[in-house]
């Protein structure tokens, strides 16, 4: 398994040794290579929480700490991927803790509910059309079981 870094940057003799030289610009370089991965939303920009909450009171204390920032929901925006509604309930639990907000994109503005357990549900402004995301790393069958 890879992380995608080494197929999207090989270093070849002659630019090894000028970046072995930078450890600067290889930054730079494998910023780059992660940063063009926008996610199924494409390019976002105006990323804005518009509030939180939780489901049931008693689960309070545990949503304390569910509180991203805008580039926490950038990368989780990056890595999410379109779900079903049957693939959120086998594959994903469903957190008490929300946190909702706006967000652009080339298309259209956006409304989206995040949840801890990984999932956000993404509808537009005008509120006709919705779909689900995920971020796989949050995946959690319990096909196993």
């Amino acid at each position: 398994m890879t992380n995608g870094i080494s197929r999207a940057f090989t270093l070849t003799a002659g630019t090894s040794r000028f970046v072995g030289r930078s450890p600067l610009l290889l930054g730079v370089l494998l910023l780059g290579a992660c940063a063009t991965r926008p996610g199924p939303l494409g390019a976002l920009s105006n990323i804005v929480v518009t509030g939180s909450g939780v489901d049931n009171e008693r689960d309070a204390l545990l949503c304390d700490g569910f509180k991203p920032d805008a580039q926490q929901l950038r990368v989780f925006f990056r890595h999410a991927v379109l779900i079903t509604p049957r693939q959120e309930h086998d594959f994903f639990l469903h957190g008490p803790c929300y946190v909702r907000g706006t967000l652009t994109t080339r298309y259209d503005s956006w409304h989206w509910e995040l949840r801890n357990g990984g999932t956000a549900r993404v509808t537009s402004a005008a509120g006709d059309d919705s779909f689900l995301l995920a971020d796989p790393r949050e995946e959690s069958s319990l096909g196993d079981e």
